[in-house]
């Protein structure tokens, strides 16, 4: 004798009114009588749409997992990507210029922001920056990469010996003409390297790392206020032996330097960036999980190395634009379910941005965009946090770091449904504090 029937949700109820009549039924028995066939037309993975009245709740896929509880987070490290207001470019950077379908999705349906990674009193570069936004503490960041570039390679390191970066650079005119080794190719490079190392004075090792990048190990050496040079890739048209000058003391490493010179007339090697062994924090204990890497770039591999965490150098990446970025989607997923982190360095766009390459910087964030960001979401299983950022910014258009803030971003990926989310607002948090705090949402 029923002539109509509605249902409103009530406390969790379903109350069905018939001829004035109320009968209370649970959800789950209302549900099971009258709505099976119509919530089965509105499921879809990962989420679950009640049609009441009319209107469509719906709960966040994944709710169930708690504040910050995200097991697995990908740090994607864009190094030196970042660029702001660009003339070439009306104004614009190589991010907004590229096309980035998968990255541009993260950024609609996540969190974004700014933070400035570097210290006062330090330089905008890769040690300070990345230290900085893995939660290091300013006091604990070392003066110097080399040392950590030496642990990323494996060189054993004594205490009482200082190790420098040492370049391979082109000069024109008594002047420093590139810092990357110019034309020559990375075998020429490597054979370079090999021989100047044969004819090395005692107490001086040099160790080839890839392509123009080497370190160079002295014994004995001054350990405090060590002699240095300027950084060579802010150096270009300056006079070499000016550049040069500050090693007038050290009689042994300026034979090292102009015996390279007369191995392979208008190339050199170049001793920068001095330093000694220091430790860092571990990562475990500043965010009560555990984390691993997947990197090319030495410095990379040592900051890893020396916070503990596990080290994946893929066999085709290279530390530059041509590296296999798919090859390093698959050794990050590889990491699912062994640790709460996974730290992804992409190297390629500093050093297209140091030799002032603008097109292939943009085409290089397209690549990442397609081969990396793509792959991991078209073959992940797990839901993953991704939070996607530069650690500086790299000028194409002087080739140096600059001050000034990068921008991030942050989403939930849920695998089942396909969908991102943005991750629970902090309330009170900006910058980096903000970052690491969502850093801590992985996994003991």
């Amino acid at each position: 004798h029923c002539l109509s029937l509605k249902s409103i949700r009530l406390k969790g109820k379903f109350c069905f009114f018939q001829g004035g009549g109320a009968f209370q039924f649970e959800r789950k028995a209302a549900r099971k009588r009258l709505f099976d066939q119509k919530l089965r037309k509105f499921r879809r993975p990962g989420r679950l749409l009640l049609q009441n009245s009319g209107q469509n709740t719906a709960r966040k896929p994944g709710a169930d997992k708690g504040a910050g509880g995200f097991t697995l987070i990908f740090l994607i490290i864009l190094d030196g990507a970042q660029e702001n207001n660009m003339s070439a470019l009306n104004g614009g950077s190589p991010v907004k210029a590229a096309y980035i379908p998968q990255l541009d999705k993260i950024i609609r349906h996540g969190m974004t922001g700014e933070a400035e990674f570097f210290t006062s009193g330090r330089e905008a570069d890769s040690l300070t920056c990345i230290l900085t936004m893995l939660g290091v503490p300013a006091d604990w960041i070392p003066a110097s990469r080399a040392p950590l570039e030496a642990l990323g390679a494996g060189i054993e390191v004594e205490e009482n010996e200082l190790v420098y970066r040492c370049n391979v650079v082109s000069t024109e005119n008594g002047r420093l003409s590139s810092f990357n080794g110019g034309r020559l190719s990375r075998e020429k490079m490597k054979a370079f390297a090999a021989e100047a190392a044969c004819h090395s004075p005692p107490g001086i090792r040099l160790f080839h790392l890839s392509d123009y990048r080497n370190l160079l190990v002295v014994k004995n050496g001054k350990t405090e206020n060590p002699a240095d040079s300027l950084p060579p890739q802010q150096s270009i048209g300056l006079p070499v032996f000016d550049l040069l000058s500050r090693f007038s003391l050290d009689r042994e490493l300026l034979q090292f330097i102009d015996k390279s010179k007369e191995i392979l007339p208008g190339y050199m090697f170049y001793p920068w960036g001095a330093g000694v062994v220091q430790k860092l924090p571990q990562f475990r204990l500043l965010t009560g999980h555990t984390a691993a890497c997947v990197c090319r770039a030495e410095i990379m591999a040592g900051i890893a190395k020396g916070m503990g965490m596990e080290v994946s150098i893929p066999p085709h990446a290279t530390g530059d634009f041509d590296t296999d970025l798919k090859e390093k989607a698959r050794a990050a997923l590889g990491f699912a379910g062994r640790c709460g982190t996974v730290v992804i360095h992409v190297n390629g766009t500093d050093e297209l941005a140091h030799r002032r390459d603008l097109n292939g910087k943009i085409r290089f964030i397209e690549k990442i965009d397609t081969n990396l960001i793509g792959t991991i979401l078209s073959e992940t299983r797990e839901d993953i946090r991704f939070i996607v950022t530069s650690d500086h910014v790299t000028s194409s258009e002087t080739g140096r770091h600059e001050k000034l803030p990068v921008k991030w971003v942050c989403a939930d990926y849920y695998a089942d449904a396909g969908i991102f989310s943005a991750p629970p607002a902090q309330a009170g948090l900006t910058g980096r504090r903000l970052v690491h705090k969502l850093l801590q949402g992985g996994k003991s």
